[in-house]
């Protein structure tokens, strides 16, 4: 983008600053509203494509949320069968057990 000097900061910054952060909180929101169960045919090729695009945005700005793989364990959690979501929410629990683990050998 090309902006003449007198033109560049303020207005203009606060403009592209609003757009970059309500791209970010979109990203998001993106991830953590995604569930399988909405993509064609439950696909998970499609959704982990989709998932990936989101996630490589947010690596570009150096906003990748903190908690990201509790959030894609949670996604993968949300397809309609049951023996697949299984297998993400004892993935979830494992760590959740690691971490407590974790935090009471600290003490």
């Amino acid at each position: 983008m090309s902006v003449k000097p007198i033109e560049a900061g303020g207005p203009l910054f606060l403009v592209v600053m609003l757009k970059e952060i309500t791209t970010i909180r979109a990203l998001t929101s993106r991830i953590t509203g995604f569930k399988i169960s909405n993509v064609p045919g439950e696909s998970v090729l499609k959704a982990v494509s989709q998932l990936q695009g989101a996630i490589t945005r947010l690596t570009v700005v150096n906003q990748v949320p903190y908690d990201l793989p509790e959030k894609l364990l949670d996604v993968f959690a949300t397809s309609s069968v049951p023996e697949f979501n299984e297998i993400f929410l004892h993935m979830a629990q494992a760590k959740n057990i690691l971490v407590l683990n974790s935090k009471s050998r600290e003490f």
